[in-house]
């Protein structure tokens, strides 16, 4: 991740060689995801410097693309969870 997208907003690069899912989820409970995240350019949230101070440092979620992540129960991620997995859409 880095600030120099355009108005200093966020970026995120994916080095994995695969288009991913990429949910980033604040401790806040503000959520976004990037779908998918391809290889070929860097994709953002939109969300500046400044935010990422006011809500908090993200967790990242990372499933092939195709899949999203959920929590142990099955759900949605919308909070920060410590055990996830990738269920296929």
């Amino acid at each position: 991740m880095d600030f120099n997208g355009p108005y200093h907003a966020n970026q995120y690069f994916n080095n994995c060689g695969q288009n991913v899912y990429l949910q980033v989820v604040h401790p806040g409970g503000q959520s976004f995801a990037l779908d998918p995240l391809t290889t070929d350019k860097p994709a953002g949230t939109g969300l500046s410097k400044e935010d990422y101070t006011r809500f908090g440092s993200p967790t990242l979620y990372v499933c092939p693309d195709g899949s999203i992540p959920v929590d142990a129960s099955g759900n949605a991620i919308s909070r920060p969870v410590t055990d996830f997995k990738c269920r296929k859409r």
